[in-house]
């Protein structure tokens, strides 16, 4: 049962209704660099949400000491949803033995 807040203009018109905004977590997927698809069939019955959170450590941060390409280490991997998938991708030029860091995904439906 959602609990909420509706807020009336003076002639009983719901203003707000907060219900509208309620939504729910389908799953997360840690990603690295490259691309991917969730498929999901919720996405499809609902307004879906994606919110990318990036690890806070990084496997060779402590061992680099020449400059880096900061955009790289903290640019998020871009997205979108069409019907039932979400697709990702994360690019950019760096040295051949350099990755991404890992990033997680959350997904869901309001």
């Amino acid at each position: 049962m959602n609990a909420g807040l509706k807020v009336f203009d003076e002639t009983q018109n719901v203003f707000w209704d907060s219900s509208v905004f309620v939504g729910r977590s389908l799953g997360s997927v840690s990603i690295g660099g490259g691309s991917g698809v969730v498929v999901n069939e919720a996405f499809a019955a609902g307004i879906p949400w994606a919110i990318p959170i990036m690890e806070s450590t990084s496997p060779i941060y402590p061992y680099v000491t020449v400059p880096i390409d900061v955009n790289l280490w903290l640019s998020a991997p871009a997205y979108y949803f069409r019907g039932n998938t979400l697709y990702w991708s994360r690019t950019g030029v760096f040295p051949s033995d350099w990755t991404f860091p890992s990033c997680i995904l959350y997904y869901g439906v309001r």
